[in-house]
């Protein structure tokens, strides 16, 4: 009998430490598959993020292009009817010229500092003014304007739709009418130009007047296609 119940103590040690690996395999084994199905998850969920990401940027695209789209038959429309426009017509330099030229004209690309000197002694003050005592124009004052127009306009938040300014300064000779024949030329200028300070001095007959003014100029824009790359 003792033998027998020694016997009977053995299998059943033997029995439970054979549960005891079974368990073991099978705890290790549920451990592995739910540690692949976490790292399986978590991979399919960044990469549906990431899918929605390019969506989300496809879908702007598409909205991007329908707005241009539509834009460019709006500004179609508008340049039509500029070029039929009589008041533009009327202030034409050539008669050949296209009423596109005359808005260019009034709002330059560019700081045509030179232009806007040779303007204004050939052109708005030649014969209104008895003498062109002084002419200077301030081309440095837009040059850093204009480079921050050009790296604006490669940034994403552009902020170069606003005209830049373009300051001059002349001092001219006269009696009173001619004073007054100078500043109503620069007022039916075609540009669009700000008297900003005005000193007269003198007699009615022998004035000397000292105007300082702005003008502006709109920086050209570019448009051009561009890649984006999406980062998970």
């Amino acid at each position: 009998m003792p033998d027998a119940n020694k016997l009977t103590g053995l299998r059943k040690r033997q029995q439970i430490a054979h549960a005891n690996r079974s368990m073991f395999l099978w705890v290790a084994g549920a451990s592995v598959i739910v540690a692949f199905a976490l790292v399986v998850g978590q991979f399919l969920f960044q990469q549906m993020l990431f899918n929605e990401k390019v969506l989300n940027e496809k879908r702007t695209t598409d909205s991007t292009l329908n707005n241009n789209i539509q834009a460019a038959d709006t500004l179609k429309q508008e340049v039509n009817t500029l070029l039929a426009n009589n008041n533009l017509a009327q202030s034409r330099a050539k008669s050949t010229d296209s009423n596109l030229r005359v808005v260019l004209d009034a709002l330059p690309t560019t700081l045509d500092g030179l232009n806007l000197g040779t303007s204004l002694q050939t052109v708005l003050l030649s014969g209104r003014v008895r003498s062109i005592e002084a002419l200077s124009v301030d081309t440095t004052s837009g040059v850093n304007a204009q480079d921050e127009a050009v790296q604006d306009a490669s940034s994403t938040d552009s902020n170069s739709d606003a005209p830049q300014e373009l300051t001059f300064r002349f001092a001219i000779g006269g009696d009173f009418a001619n004073i007054k024949n100078a500043l109503q030329a620069l007022d039916h200028s075609i540009r669009p130009i700000q008297v900003t300070a005005l000193t007269i001095e003198g007699s009615d007959n022998n004035l000397s007047a000292t105007v300082e003014a702005k003008t502006f100029y709109q920086p050209a824009k570019t448009i051009k296609l561009k890649e984006k790359t999406v980062l998970p």
